[in-house]
């Protein structure tokens, strides 16, 4: 999970060309056997 967190692409929030404050949540579900 951690290497897919890393390997996400994530752009900046941007409005009218300007970087804003975004909040965002990335849930990740764990398996165990």
């Amino acid at each position: 999970a951690i290497r897919a967190v890393q390997q996400a692409k994530f752009k900046p929030g941007k409005q009218r060309g300007k970087p804003v404050r975004v909040k965002m949540s990335l849930p990740i579900t764990f398996k165990l056997k």
